[in-house]
């Protein structure tokens, strides 16, 4: 093992604590599930990439390409498609504070409201690729 294993092995047990940890804190706080669930989801990932670079030395290839093949499609059904859900639940929601200029703190957001939006669209079409291409990769 060389001293990078050692580095994500501090970042996971690391993680271990404190995700737990924040989530006590946004619940006591009195955050809603769903904001919990979307402010924990990045974390929960940058576990799984500790884990499997700390995994990596001591696993076979193989075995390394079945766990990347199940982190990916845990990370796929457990964290995108409840996301994107709540992306659209939310979404009518969201669209009518869109069209509030009392909502916005600048006012300058107000009238570049689509381009922010569009360029969040641009994002989305742009990650669902990079998730197209992990998918042909890993299997």
């Amino acid at each position: 093992m060389d001293g990078d294993t050692y580095f994500y092995a501090l970042a996971a047990i690391g993680l271990i604590l404190l995700i737990p940890y924040f989530i006590i804190r946004d619940y006591k706080r009195g955050r809603k599930v769903s904001s919990i669930f979307t402010s924990i989801s990045m974390p929960v990932i940058l576990l799984f990439i500790a884990l499997g670079e700390v995994l990596k030395p001591v696993l076979s290839q193989a075995s390394m390409l079945h766990y990347n093949q199940i982190f990916f499609l845990g990370l796929v059904s457990f964290i995108v498609v409840p996301l994107v859900l709540l992306f659209f639940f939310t979404g009518k929601k969201e669209y009518k504070k869109w069209g509030d200029s009392k909502e916005y703190k600048y006012a300058w957001l107000y009238k570049v409201r689509y381009l922010l939006v569009g360029g969040v669209g641009a994002l989305f079409l742009g990650a669902l690729y990079r998730f197209y291409q992990i998918y042909v990769y890993l299997f």
